[in-house]
């Protein structure tokens, strides 16, 4: 229990550290802007036609490869600066042990991914304000858009995709798109803390960047290249949900992304042991 206490008063400091710093503050206010662009013209179509839009926005925000690539980039400069080593971590990590200092820091990355990922779900629901209708089912601007032409007609650059409507029910969609979120930045999260401690600085932030924009080169060429490509599996439109495809399905985004989240957070608590920090 003294072991718990120890990892989560790590992951603690680390996010004090962190809401004390500008940097998230930037990355919000750039993803409030982002969805706000995103989301506005259905805003405005819902005005127009004076029917509210239900809250359930967030998966097809998601069916946009840019906002992937965008959440991602930003994902990406939240954990930039892995392992997160200055002098304070540094005197914790004598203090708790090499083992307990990287479960806490591991931690942290799923609760600031979380964190992030509930925000984003937050904001495609308050961008749709004084428009916003509280409904049980899709509502009637969201099944209007993914019926028909309208979207493209109206500017607006997310895909309602119909499949979507009809394997899910509102909430299930919800749940499951932000549980994809939640895992990906986990993984993206783990991947720059790994490879910056074991190889170099900034070496997982390369990798990382290179993940997001081997998404383009995966979907252009085969759909078995996005078996290789995590950027592809957190779309409920870009999944095979309906197995009609050759693209991942969702169990497999999930049974992948769990594995390799645990894979990472092995390899990061078994070569703590021998790694030699400088702050």
């Amino acid at each position: 229990m003294d072991d718990i206490i120890k990892v989560i008063r790590i992951a603690c400091y680390n996010l004090k550290k962190t809401f004390t710093s500008s940097k998230i503050y930037i990355i919000i206010i750039l993803s409030f802007m982002y969805i706000q662009f995103m989301l506005n013209p259905v805003k405005v179509f819902a005005e127009n036609v004076q029917i509210g839009v239900s809250s359930y926005l967030f998966p097809f925000l998601l069916t946009s490869s840019y906002s992937v690539k965008i959440f991602l980039l930003l994902v990406i400069l939240l954990f930039c600066n892995a392992p997160f080593m200055d002098e304070a971590q540094l005197y914790i990590l004598v203090r708790t042990g090499r083992r307990k200092w990287c479960a806490g820091q591991m931690l942290y990355i799923m609760i600031l991914s979380g964190f992030y990922t509930v925000l984003l779900i937050l904001f495609t629901v308050v961008t749709l304000i004084p428009e916003l209708s509280i409904e049980i089912g899709w509502g009637k601007v969201i099944n209007t858009l993914a019926q028909t032409g309208i979207a493209a007609s109206q500017g607006i650059p997310i895909s309602f995709d119909y499949s979507i409507i009809l394997k899910y029910h509102p909430i299930t969609a919800m749940i499951l798109e932000g549980f994809l979120c939640w895992l990906l930045f986990i993984l993206f999260g783990n991947i720059i803390f790994t490879v910056n401690m074991k190889i170099s600085k900034f070496a997982g932030n390369i990798i990382a960047v290179a993940l997001v924009f081997f998404q383009m080169i995966a979907e252009e060429i085969s759909p078995l290249l996005t078996y290789f490509s995590p950027a592809s599996w957190v779309s409920l439109s870009f999944l095979d949900i309906n197995n009609i495809n050759q693209y991942p399905g969702v169990n497999y985004a999930l049974t992948v992304m769990v594995i390799l989240n645990l894979v990472l957070i092995t390899v990061s608590i078994i070569g703590i042991k021998t790694k030699t920090f400088v702050k």
